[in-house]
């Protein structure tokens, strides 16, 4: 995971887009941001052969890259509400992360669902790190390599009255 710092302030939201393109390709790559403070939060899994991946994945604490935010009002945090429920698997999470720190004062709820345990320390760490973080949120992690007959759907259907 990514924590981006801009050069200049910039506005954005959780669940913006932002546009990647590294020097001499032509066709940027769009991932969803997470904003933390003033800070972007930038989730990717890393791929060998993975033109934007690779080179996101190879940068060194300092580096600079370009990137251009979009607009994306459809993922914005929906107003007016008293609770959330997020559901979200892998390297999707990030919006979500952004958006809890956002809009603390609204019950939310964040099922998560993953291979292997291990993949949500890195999302463990800025639930659990950030103060504004993790005091209005609940949630579940859910397994599917460690446990196949566990996976999102069946968890859901344990609060199906809450869900529905």
């Amino acid at each position: 995971m990514f924590r981006l710092r801009p050069i200049k302030e910039i506005d954005f939201q959780s669940g913006d887009l932002m546009s990647i393109s590294p020097q001499g390709y032509k066709s940027p790559r769009l991932y969803y941001i997470g904003k933390l403070g003033k800070e972007i939060l930038l989730s990717i899994q890393c791929y060998s052969n993975g033109v934007c991946s690779s080179f996101l994945c190879s940068l060194n604490i300092g580096d600079t890259i370009q990137g251009i935010i979009k607009k994306n009002h459809q993922f914005h945090f929906p107003k007016e509400v008293t609770s959330v429920w997020y559901i979200a698997d892998g390297i999707g999470t990030v919006p979500y992360l952004g958006s809890v720190n956002e809009n603390h004062k609204i019950d939310l709820k964040l099922t998560w669902e993953s291979k292997i345990e291990s993949s949500f320390e890195y999302y463990r760490e800025v639930l659990e790190d950030t103060p504004s973080l993790g005091k209005n949120i609940n949630y579940e992690l859910v397994f599917f390599e460690c446990n196949k007959k566990t996976n999102v759907q069946n968890n859901l259907l344990k609060h199906e009255i809450k869900v529905a």
